[in-house]
């Protein structure tokens, strides 16, 4: 709550982990809850649809972020454009919380931090927009096609140049 509440720019990166069933989603949910009782905009994402229907409001990273379907690289870039409704709300935004990371391949966060940079307009990573993240390494990751354990080691938000930044 500190960090969203905390007008100062700066790396607002948190990762929340947990098995499945420790209330991960509950605590999202609380979180959305009390910063919209303040008025305040919450974009609630996940990988999948399934656990995005989970969220009060809660949308796909692909439709939120305008994310390319397929194998994303460094290069992948949004489909969002600045003057989009969608670059508004995700301006507006107090936190943004993302259920199921986990799942995401890494370069998922090189693309939001590249549109979100340009949004905020600010360097800071993600546009110094304050982010939620949370899932369970434990669980599935990304999926690779005929990938090795190493590629889909590589292929995780953990392995993104991003990671560091999380608190």
């Amino acid at each position: 709550m500190a960090a969203v509440l905390d007008p100062r720019p700066s790396a607002k990166f948190f990762f929340v982990d947990g098995p499945g069933g420790t209330g991960k989603t509950m605590l999202y949910s609380c979180l959305m809850s009390v910063l919209r009782g303040l008025n305040m905009n919450v974009l609630a994402v996940a990988f999948t649809g399934i656990a995005a229907g989970l969220l009060d409001g809660g949308r796909t990273v692909h439709s939120t972020f305008g994310l390319p379907f397929g194998v994303l690289t460094n290069e992948s870039t949004s489909t969002i454009k600045l003057q989009y409704r969608m670059a508004h709300r995700i301006s507006d935004a107090a936190l943004i919380v993302w259920d199921e990371a986990p799942m995401s391949p890494g370069f998922q966060l090189t693309v939001v931090d590249r549109l979100l940079k340009d949004i905020m307009r600010s360097n800071l990573p993600f546009g110094g927009k304050p982010f939620l993240l949370g899932g369970d390494f434990r669980q599935i990751l990304p999926v690779v096609s005929h990938g090795m354990r190493s590629d889909i080691v590589g292929a995780c938000i953990k392995s993104n140049e991003l990671w560091p930044v999380m608190q």
